[in-house]
């Protein structure tokens, strides 16, 4: 059954599951910190935990593909009842036989609580390095619960998901943030900035669509193994994934080694 109206939907994105092991992993990738740097981290992150509230949206929309010029110059997917068309062949073979669309949005917290926080801890380039990190990881957690909330809607309506793709991957066009974040509202409802539609968000920041699928499209699945939130997904911690099967979930071979 279609959707023809759908309200955005707030998540509350609690992060007490994050672990002080994977923020270092965010900030030193090919490194060992030392035991003070440690240290620091751990009361930033508990700071940040108590302080920070992060939060995510979402809103399904209706796709239809639009081909004909002279309005068309490229195929592109315009969401039924708004001004945005998404374009670039990436969006467009997510989305060209999708029953939806979800546009989601989440963030590590307000830019207030952020740059109080970051006024009594950063006072170095490393300091500013490790606040970073623990926003990304932040904001990353806050995406996979509010990607969670979607997979369940999707479930309860017999459908499935494919991988969450931001603007800027691939030739989604990077300027299409801002479509996205004015229908999720997120200026109002995740207090989130956006100055320049034509940058990178910053990385405590994330935007983006998922497509939702039939039975018709059940080839179209996403691979755990292909998708970003694969290392911390809250779908594969409670021992499903986008489909709704429960079941065990092998690592890739890259995160084995």
């Amino acid at each position: 059954m279609s959707i023809s109206a759908h309200q955005i939907v707030e998540v509350p994105c609690s992060c007490e599951q994050i672990s002080l092991e994977r923020v270092l992993e965010r900030a030193f990738p090919q490194g060992e910190p030392d035991p003070a740097t440690k240290e620091k981290t751990r009361a930033m992150l508990n700071a940040c935990l108590v302080e920070i509230e992060p939060k995510g949206v979402y809103k399904i929309f209706n796709p239809a593909t639009c081909t004909l010029p002279p309005e068309y110059t490229e195929p592109g997917i315009k969401l039924v009842g708004t001004l945005v068309v998404l374009k670039g062949q990436l969006i467009y073979e997510k989305l060209s036989k999708a029953k939806h669309c979800v546009m989601l949005g989440a963030t590590a917290g307000s830019p207030d609580k952020i740059n109080r926080l970051a006024s009594t801890f950063v006072t170095s380039d490393e300091d500013r390095r490790l606040f970073e990190a623990i926003l990304a990881v932040m904001a990353e957690h806050a995406a996979s619960l509010t990607n969670l909330a979607v997979v369940k809607e999707a479930m309860a309506l017999g459908l499935s998901t494919d991988d969450f793709i931001s603007p800027g991957t691939g030739d989604f066009p990077l300027e299409q943030n801002d479509q996205i974040h004015f229908y999720t509202q997120a200026e109002q409802r995740l207090e989130m900035p956006l100055e320049n539609k034509m940058q990178a968000l910053d990385p405590w920041n994330i935007l983006g669509v998922v497509a939702l699928y039939d039975e018709s499209q059940r080839s179209r699945r996403r691979a755990c193994g292909r998708c970003k939130f694969r290392t911390f997904c809250s779908i594969r911690a409670i021992g499903m994934n986008c489909h709704g099967r429960k079941g065990s979930f092998k690592k890739p071979a890259a995160e084995s080694a």
